[in-house]
């Protein structure tokens, strides 16, 4: 083979084989690092993939008949029963890693149950606090809703694979120049055992405006489906 940096090209290289006969891979050698990680690491861009099919299926067939109260009523369920949900929603996936070994396993379940939490807290503070929703350049789930997209925007923790499949709809959105970070630990953690939503407990002229126009929410998303 050839020569890489004046070294042969397979000292720059690492070829891992699981002694039972699993799958090959190449990475440099400065990416030898636990597989268990790798998994972990693997698990944030498919989970937010499949938060973002999921979303999108829901505006197609998938629970429309919930996913339209959900827009009729717009409040998020608290972050405990959002996570529930995203946790019920990802029980397809988690077991992958085990497709490779018991520690990448572990790693890749671990990783989908952080995505799942991160997913219900970014929901329920775009349901409450849009405008600290600081990771992102406007809050794409907060404007799905007030926007009535029922086509756009179907990103909910980012908006990465709205860009990615053409589905992405920028919105004139300005960020309030005043606001109280204590807002990012105070949404609304618990669940409702009775399965009712929980309101938002926020005031700001955001959050009520999502309340305000609920009704409306709902009724644009059910004439779509």
């Amino acid at each position: 083979m050839g020569s890489y940096n004046g070294g042969r090209l397979e000292d720059a290289l690492w070829v891992g084989k699981e002694a039972s006969g699993g799958w090959r891979f190449l990475m440099p050698n400065w990416l030898d690092l636990p597989v268990w990680l790798i998994a972990l690491a693997i698990a944030f861009p498919l989970g937010t993939l499949v938060e973002y099919w999921g979303h999108r299926l829901m505006h197609a067939w998938l629970l429309k008949k919930k996913h339209a109260e959900h827009h009729r009523d717009g409040w998020g369920q608290g972050w405990l029963g959002e996570f529930f949900d995203y946790v019920v929603g990802a029980l397809p996936i988690i077991p992958l890693g085990f497709l490779y070994s018991q520690e990448a396993g572990y790693g890749f379940a671990a990783g989908a149950m952080l995505v799942a939490a991160f997913a219900a807290y970014s929901h329920q503070l775009q349901h409450e606090r849009p405008e600290l929703c600081f990771w992102m350049g406007s809050p794409v789930h907060y404007l799905h809703h007030y926007k009535h997209m029922w086509k756009k925007n179907f990103g909910i923790s980012c908006d990465i694979w709205d860009r990615v499949f053409g589905t992405y709809e920028k919105v004139e959105w300005q960020r309030p120049p005043r606001r109280s970070w204590l807002g990012l630990f105070t949404i609304h953690w618990g669940w409702n055992a009775t399965g009712t939503r929980a309101r938002p407990i926020a005031t700001t002229s955001m959050a009520a405006e999502v309340l305000k126009t609920g009704e409306q929410l709902g009724a644009a998303g059910a004439s779509r489906l």
